[in-house]
Order: C-alpha cells, then sequence, then structure tokens
C-alpha cells in the first residue's frame, strides 16, 4: 500500500489536482510513519520489512514539499497569466507548509541514518541515496523563496541543507582518515571522495543562496560568515589538487636502470619503452588536470570575490556603504581584474582564440561587479571620503595595456554604466548628480568614439586569415553595443527633454552609422541604413529646434525625410518647419504627406499617419505663441478627414467590433469638439486681423462637419440590434420611466460609444455649432468674407439640427431618415417644399418620428440666414448665382423640414403661428431666389402660399398692427421678381394681384413700401390689370376695387384719386367693349356693370364726355345678353 500511494502521490505532482496529491503523499508517508512505529514497539515482522521500505518512503516524503508548493503557489493559467508573484512580509501558509515538509524529509534521513547503527558500509550506501537527493530538493525550494522574496522560508530550507550536508561530510571526513590510516578497498574509496566532492559542490552553492538571502536582510555578519565558509572549501579543494597533482609528479618520477650486458640492455629496452612512455602520458595528464584545476580555482575565486563586492555593496535606500565595506569593494576588485589577467584570456595583448564559453567569464564578473559599484558610487556621496574613487575602472584600465584587445570593451562597458547612473540620478531627481554625470557622461562618450573609430579604421587594415575572423567578431561586438548605449542615452534624454544633450547624442550616432556603413561586410542592407540613419536625424532635428538652431533643425529634418520616408520623419518635419517657417508649415506637411501616401499606398500607412496626428497637435499646441493656434485648426481638419475616411473606422462601425487598437485614438467626436473649440477661440482672435486665414478656415468647417455626419449616417443606417440596458427594466416604473424604457438608442452600443461618443457629445456638437453661426453672423471682416461666413452660418445652422435629431436615433429604425438636412444636401434634384394646406394636427401619434423640439428652430435661422446671404450676393437681380440657387433650393426642403416638426413638437399655438409665418415669408422668399418661374407661380396659386400669405395680413390686421410686415414683404418681393423680366413673368404678376388684394383688405390706398416711396392701391390694381393673363384675373381686381368702393363709400380722404378712377373705370369699359366684340356677352356684362358703377367716383372729364357712352354700353350688352339667355336649344 506505502508503494502504491507513493507512486499515485507522485505521479499527479504537477497535475492541477495539487491536493489529491498531498494528501497521497501524506497518507504514504504515515504509513510509513506506522511501519516504523510497530518496529520500535517490537513488531519483528514490521522490522524485517521496514528496510525494504526506504526508499518508497523517501519518495513520497521528497514529494511532499514539491505538492504543498503547488498546493498553495499561485498557478500560471493557460493563456499565460499569473504565475509567481514576488512577496514580502510575513510567512504565507503554503510556504509554512513547505518549510515543515523539508523538515519532515531531514528527520526521515536522520532517522534512517541513526537506525543503520555500526555499519558503515549500510550508512554510506544511505548517505550516497538520501543526502544528496535531500540537499538538493532543499536548495531547489530556497531558491524558490528567494526568487518569491520570502527570504525567512528560503533561510530555513536552505539551513536545512547545510545542516544534512555539514553532518554528512564530517562523516566522510572521518571515514577518509581512517582509509589513509588503515587502508581500505579502492572503490570504497573513491565512493568516500566522490561522495564529498558531491557534497561540497552542494554546500557551496547553498552558502552562496544563503549568502543572498542574508544579504537582502541586511545581516551582513551571517552573509559574511557563509561567504568564508566558501573560502574554505575551496582553500581545501586547492590544498588537495596541489597535493594530489605533486603526489602524482613524485611516483612517476625518472628511475635509473642499471644494465649489466649487452642481452641484458636490450631486454630491458624492450620492456622499458612502454613503461617511459605510460609514465609521460600520465604526467601530461596530470599536468593538464592540474591547470583545469587551476583555472576552475581562479573561477571560484572569481565568483567568492564578486560575491564579496555584492555583500559590501549592497545598500538600501537610507544607508550607504562603510568606509571598511568600500575598502572590501576595492580590495576584491583588485582580487578579480588580478584573476583576469592572470587567466590565459586575460594576459593575451592580441586577440586570442579560446574555446566557446572559456574566454570571459572571469572578465564578465569583473565588468559586472564595477559596473555595480560604479552607479552606486556616482549616485552617492561615499566617493567624497574614505579614499574610494568614483572611477571603478581605474584599476582595470591602468592594468591593461594600451593594446589590449579588451580595453575598448571596457570603455564601452564605462560608457554605458555612466549612461545607466545617469539614468538612475534624472529617476531620482537628483540634479546636482545629473549635472555632473552629463557633463562626464558626454565627455566620455565623445572620448570613446575617438577611440573607437581608430580602432574600427585598423580593425579594416588587418590582412592576415589567423586574426581576421576574431577581429571581425569584436569590431561587431564593439559596434552593436555602441549602437545601444547611444541610442539609450538619445532615448533617454529625448523623454527628459534635454534637448541640447540629446542632440550631442544623436550627432554621435549618426556619426557611428557613417561609420558602420563605411566598414565591409558589417554595413546593413542600404534600405534599413538610411532608415535607422533618417530616424535619428528626425529626433536631431526636433532637438536642434528645441535648442533654438531652428535653421540646422530645419535642414537636417529634410535629411531626415530625404533617407526615410515614414511618420516619424514626417512628424520631425513638420515640428521643425513649424517653428522655424511657421506659414509654410501646413504646405510643407500637405507635400510630404501625399509622397508619403503615394510611395506607400496602405491601410497601414493611413493609420500611422492617424495615430501620429496627436504629435503634430501638441506641436501646434507648444508653438501657439507662433500662430500654432491658425496651424493647430489646419491639423485638427486634417486629422478629422483622416478619421472620417478610415476604412478601419467604417469598417468597425459595421461590425459593432473593436479590435486591440482603436482606429482613432481618441472618439470622434472629441476630436470634432477639440476642433470646434478652436475654431471659436480663433475666430474671436483674428476677425479684425487675418480675414483671409478665416476665409480658408471656413472653406474646411462645412467639410468637417459634413464628414462627422456621414460617419453618423453610416451608424445610423447600420441594421444592428441593440439590447435594452439592465437599468431600464424596473418592477414598478412609472409612467415616465416606462417611456424612457420603451427605446434604447444608437449610442447605447460600446462600439459607437468608444469610437464616436455619447448622446451628451453629440448634443454638444450641436451647441458649438450654434455659437459658431451665431459667430459668424456678427463677424466684423471684409464684406465678401462676411457674405460668405453666413452662408457657411446657414449650413451650420441645418448642420445643427441633425445633430439634434440624430442624439435621439434609435437602432435599426432610421427614424430621422429624410428629416436631415444631410440626407438631401448632395441631392439637388430632389423638389421638396412647403405645403400649406391643411396642417396636420399635433399629437396624432406621429411624435415618435422627431423627438427633438429644438431642431426646428435652427432649420429657421438657417433659412433666414440664407435669405440674408443670397441677397448680400445677389447684386444685380437679373442674374443669379448657381450656388446661392442651390442654397435656396436646400432652404426650401429645410422649411419643410421645420413645418412638419412644428407640426409635431410644438404645442404653443402662439409660437406655431408666428414660425408658421416666418415659414410662409421666408418660402417666398426662397421660390422668387430661385428664380423658378412655373413653381413659384404654381405654389403661390394652387399650393396655397397667397391664401397663406393673405391669412398671415388678416391677422396683422385683427390685431391692430399697422406695420403691414407681410404686405411689405410680398410688395419688395414682387418688385424683384418684376426685375427679372420675362424670366419671372408670372410670379410677378402674381404677387402684384396678391399685394393689391392685401391693400385692398387693409383699406390701404396709400402706402409707403419704401422710405420716400408711397405706392398707391390703384397703381398696384392697374399693373395687375394689364399684366393679367385671364379674364377672371382682370374681373378678381375689378372686384376688389368695387368692394373698397362700398368700404369706404367716397367720404373717406383714403381713397382712390380721381384720376385713379379714371384709369380704373376706363379699363372696366374697355374690357367690356373686347368681351363684346368677342361675343362674351355675360361677362361684357359685369365689366360694364363695374364701368357703370365707378364713374360716379370719376373726375369731371370722365363724367361729362364718356358717362353716357358707359351707360350706353352697359344697357347694349345687357339687351344682347339677354337675348342670348332667351334662345331655346331645339329638341
Amino acid at each position: 500500500m506505502l508503494a502504491r500511494a507513493a507512486g499515485s502521490g507522485g505521479a499527479v505532482v504537477g497535475r492541477d489536482d495539487a491536493r489529491s496529491s498531498f494528501d497521497t503523499l501524506s497518507l504514504a508517508a504515515s504509513c510509513f510513519d506506522a511501519v516504523a512505529g510497530m518496529a520500535r514497539g517490537g513488531d519483528g515482522g514490521a522490522s524485517d520489512r521496514l528496510p525494504d521500505l526506504l526508499d518508497e518512503a523517501f519518495d513520497a516524503v521528497s514529494s511532499l514539499p514539491d505538492a504543498a508548493s503547488l498546493l498553495g503557489r499561485p498557478r500560471q493559467d493557460e493563456d499565460g497569466d499569473g504565475g509567481p508573484q514576488p512577496q514580502t512580509g510575513t510567512q504565507q501558509p503554503w510556504q509554512r507548509l513547505v518549510v515543515d515538509c523539508l523538515q519532515r524529509a531531514e528527520a526521515f534521513v536522520g532517522d534512517a541514518l541513526a537506525g543503520e547503527g555500526s555499519d558503515a558500509a549500510a550508512r554510506l550506501a544511505m548517505q550516497q541515496r538520501f543526502v544528496p537527493a535531500l540537499t538538493r530538493l532543499c536548495y531547489k525550494h530556497g531558491k524558490l523563496f528567494v526568487e518569491l522574496k520570502d527570504y525567512s522560508s528560503a533561510i530555513s530550507a536552505l539551513r536545512l541543507a547545510l545542516s544534512s550536508t555539514s553532518s554528512c561530510l564530517g562523516d566522510l571526513r572521518r571515514a577518509i582518515r581512517e582509509e589513509g590510516r588503515g587502508g581500505s578497498r579502492r572503490n570504497q574509496s573513491r565512493v568516500l571522495h566522490n561522495l564529498e566532492n558531491e557534497l561540497v559542490v552542494l554546500s557551496t552553492e547553498a552558502f552562496y543562496l544563503l549568502s543572498a538571502a542574508y544579504r537582502e536582510t541586511s545581516d551582513r555578519a551571517k552573509a559574511s560568515k557563509c561567504l568564508d565558509k566558501i573560502e574554505e572549501y575551496m582553500n581545501e579543494q586547492q590544498s588537495k589538487d596541489d597535493e594530489l597533482y605533486a603526489g602524482v609528479m613524485d611516483r612517476t618520477e625518472s628511475e635509473v636502470t642499471f644494465v649489466f650486458s649487452e642481452t641484458g640492455a636490450t631486454a630491458s629496452s624492450a620492456i622499458d619503452g612502454p613503461h617511459r612512455q605510460d609514465k609521460a602520458d600520465i604526467r601530461n595528464r596530470a599536468s593538464a588536470a592540474h591547470e583545469s584545476a587551476k583555472r576552475r580555482n581562479i573561477h571560484q575565486k572569481a565568483t567568492l570575490a564578486f560575491a564579496r563586492i555584492q555583500l559590501a555593496n549592497h545598500s538600501s535606500a537610507e544607508e550607504v556603504p562603510s568606509s571598511d565595506n568600500e575598502a572590501t569593494i576595492d580590495t576584491n576588485l583588485a582580487v578579480l581584474v588580478d584573476l583576469w589577467l592572470a587567466n590565459p584570456s586575460g594576459s593575451t595583448a592580441t586577440l586570442a582564440l579560446l574555446p566557446p564559453g572559456e574566454e570571459d567569464k572571469v572578465f564578465s564578473l569583473a565588468l559586472y561587479a564595477i559596473r555595480t559599484v560604479y552607479v552606486r558610487r556616482n549616485l552617492s556621496d561615499t566617493s567624497d571620503g574614505g579614499g574610494a574613487s568614483t572611477d571603478a575602472y581605474k584599476y582595470l584600465l591602468d592594468k591593461l595595456p594600451q593594446n589590449h584587445f579588451n580595453r575598448n570593451v571596457v570603455l564601452l562597458d564605462r560608457l554605458g554604466a555612466s549612461i545607466a547612473a545617469v539614468y538612475d540620478a534624472r529617476r531620482g531627481e537628483d540634479e546636482r548628480a545629473a549635472r555632473g554625470l552629463d557633463r562626464d557622461t558626454l565627455r566620455r562618450s565623445k572620448d570613446f568614439m575617438a577611440v573607437v573609430k581608430t580602432f574600427f579604421e585598423k580593425s579594416a587594415e588587418a590582412q592576415t586569415t589567423l586574426f581576421a575572423e576574431p577581429s571581425r567578431a569584436m569590431v561587431a561586438r564593439l559596434l552593436g553595443e555602441s549602437k545601444m548605449h547611444l541610442s539609450r542615452a538619445v532615448s533617454l534624454y529625448h523623454s527628459e527633454g534635454a534637448h541640447g544633450l540629446c542632440s550631442e547624442y544623436s550627432t554621435l550616432l549618426v556619426s557611428l552609422l557613417d561609420l558602420q556603413s563605411t566598414i565591409s561586410g558589417l554595413a546593413l542592407p542600404l534600405q534599413e541604413a538610411e532608415t535607422l540613419k533618417g530616424n535619428v536625424l528626425a529626433i536631431l532635428a526636433n532637438s536642434l529646434t528645441l535648442c533654438d538652431k531652428r535653421s540646422d533643425g530645419s535642414n537636417t529634418a529634410r535629411r531626415a525625410w530625404e533617407k526615410a520616408k515614414n511618420v516619424d520623419t514626417l512628424v520631425a518635419l513638420f515640428h521643425t518647419q513649424l517653428r522655424h517657417n511657421s506659414k509654410d508649415a501646413l504646405l510643407t506637411f500637405d507635400a510630404a504627406l501625399g509622397e508619403l501616401l503615394a510611395s506607400q499606398p496602405s491601410e497601414s500607412t493611413s493609420g500611422e499617419v492617424l495615430a501620429a496626428f496627436p504629435r503634430l497637435s501638441n506641436a501646434c499646441v507648444e508653438n501657439e505663441e507662433n500662430g500654432g493656434g491658425l496651424i493647430l485648426l489646419g491639423i485638427q481638419e486634417r486629422w478629422i478627414d483622416f478619421a472620417v475616411r478610415s476604412k478601419a473606422l467604417s469598417s468597425a462601425l459595421e461590425e459593432r467590433t473593436t479590435g486591440d487598437d482603436d482606429p482613432t485614438s481618441v472618439g470622434l467626436f472629441q476630436l470634432a469638439i477639440a476642433y470646434l473649440d478652436n475654431l471659436e477661440r480663433v475666430i474671436s482672435e483674428t476677425e479684425t486681423k487675418d480675414t483671409s486665414a478665416i476665409s480658408r478656415s471656413l472653406d474646411a468647417l462645412g467639410r468637417v462637419v459634413d464628414g462627422v455626419l456621414k460617419v453618423l449616417v453610416q451608424v445610423r443606417n447600420t441594421d444592428q440590434p441593440t439590447k435594452k440596458s439592465a437599468g431600464r427594466k424596473k418592477k414598478n416604473p412609472s409612467a415616465a420611466q416606462e417611456k424612457a424604457a420603451d427605446y434604447a438608442l444608437i449610442w447605447d452600443d460600446d462600439v459607437v460609444k468608444r469610437l464616436i461618443g455619447d448622446r451628451k457629445e453629440c448634443l454638444h456638437m450641436a451647441e458649438l455649432i450654434w455659437n459658431i453661426s451665431h459667430q459668424l453672423l456678427g463677424l466684423s471682416a471684409s464684406p465678401d468674407c462676411e457674405s460668405d461666413a453666413r452662408g457657411v452660418a446657414a449650413d451650420l445652422f441645418a448642420a445643427g439640427h441633425d445633430f439634434c435629431i440624430l442624439s435621439d436615433e434609435e437602432p435599426g429604425k432610421a427614424l430621422s431618415k429624410s428629416y436631415l438636412d444631410f440626407d438631401i444636401k448632395n441631392v439637388p434634384s430632389r423638389q421638396t417644399k412647403p405645403s400649406f394646406g391643411k396642417s396636420r394636427p399635433s399629437g396624432d401619434g406621429a411624435t415618435d418620428r422627431i423627438p427633438c423640439d429644438i431642431s426646428s428652430e435652427c432649420m429657421l435661422i438657417s433659412v433666414a440666414t440664407a435669405v440674408d446671404y443670397a441677397s448680400s450676393k445677389t447684386s444685380d437681380s437679373s442674374n443669379v448665382d448657381v450656388g446661392v440657387q442651390l442654397l435656396l433650393c436646400r432652404s426650401l426642403y429645410r422649411l419643410a423640414c421645420a413645418q412638419e416638426e412644428l407640426e409635431l413638437n410644438c404645442e404653443d399655438t402662439s409660437q406655431r403661428e408666428e414660425n408658421h409665418k416666418l415659414i410662409a415669408l421666408l418660402t417666398l422668399r426662397c421660390l422668387v431666389g430661385v428664380g423658378d418661374d412655373h413653381e413659384c407661380a404654381e405654389t403661390l396659386n394652387g399650393g396655397g402660399l397667397s391664401d397663406a400669405l393673405c391669412g398671415l395680413h388678416t391677422a396683422e390686421i385683427s390685431s391692430g398692427g399697422k406695420s403691414f410686415l407681410t404686405l411689405k414683404n410680398v410688395y419688395l418681393l414682387s418688385l424683384v421678381a418684376a426685375e427679372r423680366g420675362r424670366s419671372m413673368r408670372q410670379s410677378a404678376a402674381c404677387l402684384r394681384r396678391l399685394c393689391a388684394k392685401m391693400m385692398a383688405q387693409a383699406s390701404l390706398f396709400v402706402l409707403d413700401f419704401c422710405e420716400g416711396k408711397p405706392e398707391s392701391l390703384a397703381s398696384l390694381q392697374l399693373r395687375a390689370i394689364k399684366s393679367a393673363g385671364s379674364i377672371d384675373e382682370v374681373f378678381e381686381v375689378l372686384e376688389e376695387v368695387s368692394k373698397a368702393i362700398e368700404k369706404k363709400g367716397g367720404d373717406d380722404e383714403n381713397f382712390y384719386t380721381p384720376q385713379e378712377m379714371d384709369a380704373l373705370t376706363v379699363e372696366a369699359h374697355n374690357n367690356s367693349v373686347r368681351l363684346d366684340r368677342l361675343g362674351n356677352y355675360n361677362e361684357a356684362v359685369k365689366f360694364s356693370e363695374y364701368a357703370r358703377g365707378f364713374v360716379q367716383y370719376c373726375g369731371k372729364e370722365v363724367i361729362t364726355c364718356h358717362k353716357t357712352a358707359i351707360e350706353n354700353c352697359f344697357k347694349a350688352v345687357t339687351d344682347k345678353a339677354n337675348e342670348r339667355a332667351s334662345w331655346v336649344v331645339v329638341p
């Protein structure tokens, strides 16, 4: 059962079921404890069986710590996350459990060895079986605890390992001494020595790790004792090696052989030849082994010296090493250097060919130790006293000859250490130390470049085959590490904003790259070299520019662009040009950007350019005092343009999925809001300074807003179902809550929020557009600029309407379709205008279609602004600008949208009537401005616009108003239509008739429409009669004259003049005569009756000369009409 339990427990160790493994192994160990207890109690069967169970029991006990570690230690999941994390503080339960299991294993081994009694052979076999395995087990877990920074548990585990090896080594050494005195079998002696060597090696490793644990807990005394113990082992081993070598050499000394006869000499020679050859071979092998031992001893001493340096150099943030520790460091540094120089690889002054893995072990330890001491001393004040030098490399450099092949490596390592010290000083905010290190490091960098340049030139001249390959390897190493250190320095100073130092190191790095291109066999491929050099030159250009060397920076940036056309050099080119000559910055950027996209027409390039815009914007903000605000506006325009044209953004919105990286670094609304904020500020600051800049900005404003709307329309048209949010589902919601829960918005989608923005930002866009539109209306600039600003403002107000509508859009329903100005902006053939028939009542269930109640205001102001813009652009009424016509056509559509939205949403009756009045007047203005005579006349007559205007005029009269705004607007527009001649003949006639009708309705016989230019009712009526297209129209005018006469009765001074009545009477009579000649007697009677009624108000001349003729005409046409009425149709 014990064997099965131990095997099963060990089989599941390492699987996810660590608890089962631990429980099974614990059961196995408990079974063995039970058997051992039975044996101690006198059970003979148990005593006999116990030795056979030791191996299985040890397997179970030694597996328990692994199971305990897996049971409590964090495991790494399948995705690679998690894993053991460094821990500090008190021990965790699983760590305590592991230590307990290790102690149990040690107790097991101790009990097993104690049970062997005086049987030396059996005890040796058991020690050989269990002690090394126990030591390795404790060492493994001690190392794990050190990695987890649980030094207390690590010390416990390592002390258990050393306790086992210490007692075992004592037994072994006693046995070896007894062997030396009494002799033993050769095989047993070899086993003793091999086991001793193995345990010494294990103890040495454990002491090193234990010393590190004590060092981290600041227990220097115990850490030093551990290293002393290691030194003791090393000295013992060296003594044994020397003794063994001396013994072998003594035993194989040449012996004198005496030959007494020729025959004997011949026989002796035949036997002695192989014997001498064997002895020579033994001596050679002993010498080789001794040399190997000496090299090994050098490496061990170097490792020990390195450990002592690490111990003395170790300090916390609050303490620094003492003068004694500094002396220890210097002593051991000298030991390390001397050991390396004593090593064959270090003593050679030229390039040496050494076996792989043997050339730099001691040298690497020495360099690492010197580097850590150098950095620490340069960052602390200990170098000021105690005799310790800050330049820990000095001793090594003093020892090396000038032509030593590793001297350049040491200089390069010192350069890297100096840069590391600078980094630590800057991170610790030690300005004084950082300034000093900056100077020293730059000086050493320049000195190193001078030295290494000479070395590269000399190595290029090497001709011998023997040293060609090592020389190339050394050059490649120096070149690679030099680029790495200089690149680190460039990166450090560039990120810290130390532009002067950054430019110095960038210059050194560029010179190194130039030098590399001249070395045969080590030069990079041309494209790779040019790209690398271009990127470094871009950093150099940026640094030079920020150091006020703007001309040099601009020239360097152009060099960088010529060598490497990529996004980084593009940004550097823009940044330097912005500071050197800001007026040409955008032109230079556009040219370079076009060249980049033409040479690399891929979506990835566009994505890189899009990701670079934040850096471009930051450059503009930093240079704001030199016109950066206007340039920032241009950069933001291009940023938004790239974003809305991004295929990645379109695809993500279409599929409603995003990858690891967003197509844009920020949401589209955030970009647009920042742009509009900046535009608002620029307009307010430059409105009287640079109107050309404002004009350029206004040209781009429409594109930016349309681009954002295009993306929003794509989101609207994407048929993507959206789940209702959980927050809208309540058990007992109120009516308002129920209404809010009935629908979801497109802004509820996470992808839309991430890539575009939320509903609040959409409304914020509408608010900013509203503000900028009003700001443009009040712009004080040149006349042309002001006119263009009003045209842009008209479209902006309509765009604000679209954002308001889209803020309440629902997914998959496209509620705003056919209500957005954007939908018809590029479809001028779509003719839609307001309807002035029977209005749709509000509250008819259609209110779900347009949820926003402020959008109609945007549309009305947009049309009013468009009308104002059209008036300023149309100086000659006979010629209409095509752009103005398109704008007024769209304005008709906007009025139609506003009209429907008012019917659906406006509940204030007075507000609705006021808006309908505005819609009617704006519609008339737009129709006249478009210049379509048929459409205008049809809308006035058949579309109900005339009736609507008359209704507005009647309402003004009823309210007692005397301004007659509707009448005056109709009159002025009739003049505009008349000025266009035959192209607007019908419309002009309709408007004159409408104007006359309104004046007659208000009993206005004379009205001053313009200042100093009064107009009489009769003159309008007479022109209406002459331009009439039918008898009905003339009849309608005369009917209005008749009603006005009946209403006034001729008693009021506000009446037709006799001359006006003469003209009206003559028109009525002449029309009667014409109709009589045409045989239209019934109509002739009507007109003659009007003339007969008007004649009494005429002047004396008409009454005297024409009254009789008018009466006779009336009698004649009446008789003819009666006669014709008496005619009967024969059946």
